[in-house]
C-alpha cells in the first residue's frame, strides 16, 4: 500500500494515466464526478475496453457537474454544456452505470487489464472531481440544500487561502442560487491565526454570507 501526495508529481490523474492500458478497464465509485476531471482523462477512457461507474442513486445534481470553487477557471472557459455533450456519448456508448442504493463514504477508482485482473486499485479521498484527482488544488467545500448550507471541514487553512478560499464559495452560492439566508461552516482549529478567521469572516459576509460558524 503507498499514500499518493495528490500534488506534485504525485497525483490520482498521474496514476490513472499511467495504469489506464488500452483495451483495459476501469471501475469508478464516487459520489461526486465532474465534467472538466472527466476532460482530463478522456482520451485513456475512450481506448479502454470497459468501464463502470457506481454513484449514489437521485438526481445528478448532486453529482456537481460543473465542479466546485476550485473550477471557476474551468467554467469561465464556457466549455460546459459541449463537455456534458461529450460525457453522454461516452456514458452511452461505453460505460455501465450502477447507482449506490445507499451514499458513498470514500470514492475507489479500479484500473485494470484486458483480462480484468487489476493494475491499481486507489481508494479514499479521491472522487472523480479536479480536487480528487490532484488537478486542482483547493480546500474540499461540500454544499448541502443547493447552497443553503456550505461546509469545509479542512483541517488547515493558511493566511494565503483565505481570500482564494472565500472568493472561490461566493462564486459558487452565487451560482447556485439559494432561496433564503445561508450559513457558511469551518473548522475552527483549521485557521492560522485569528486574522485569518476575522480576514475569511469579512470577505464573505461583504458578499452577503453574513451566517459564518465554526466548530
Amino acid at each position: 500500500m503507498r499514500l499518493i501526495a495528490n500534488s506534485g508529481g504525485d497525483r490520482v490523474v498521474d496514476e490513472l494515466r499511467r495504469c489506464l492500458a488500452p483495451l483495459g478497464s476501469l471501475d469508478i465509485a464516487t459520489a461526486v464526478f465532474s465534467l472538466f476531471a472527466l476532460a482530463e482523462v478522456q482520451e485513456p477512457l475512450t481506448k479502454l475496453a470497459k468501464c463502470r461507474l457506481v454513484i449514489p442513486a437521485g438526481e445528478a445534481t448532486g453529482l456537481t457537474l460543473l465542479g466546485g470553487p476550485s473550477d471557476r477557471a474551468y467554467r469561465n472557459r464556457l466549455v460546459g454544456r459541449w463537455l456534458a455533450k461529450q460525457c453522454a456519448a461516452w456514458l452511452e456508448a461505453e460505460v455501465d452505470v450502477k447507482n449506490a442504493p445507499a451514499g458513498l463514504p470514500q470514492a475507489t477508482l479500479i484500473a485494470g487489464n484486458a483480462d480484468g485482473s487489476p493494475i491499481r486499485v486507489i481508494t479514499g479521498n479521491c472522487p472523480f472531481t479536479t480536487e480528487g484527482l490532484g488537478i486542482t488544488p483547493g480546500k474540499p467545500v461540500h454544499s448541502v440544500g443547493a447552497g443553503v448550507l456550505l461546509v469545509c471541514l479542512a483541517p488547515q487553512i493558511a493566511t494565503a487561502e483565505v481570500e482564494p478560499l472565500a472568493l472561490g464559495m461566493v462564486a459558487w452560492h452565487k451560482e447556485q442560487a439559494p432561496t433564503g439566508e445561508s450559513t457558511v461552516v469551518f473548522r475552527d482549529s483549521a485557521f492560522a491565526d485569528d486574522v485569518a478567521k476575522t480576514n475569511l469572516t469579512a470577505i464573505l459576509q461583504q458578499h452577503g454570507l453574513e451566517n459564518v460558524r465554526s466548530l
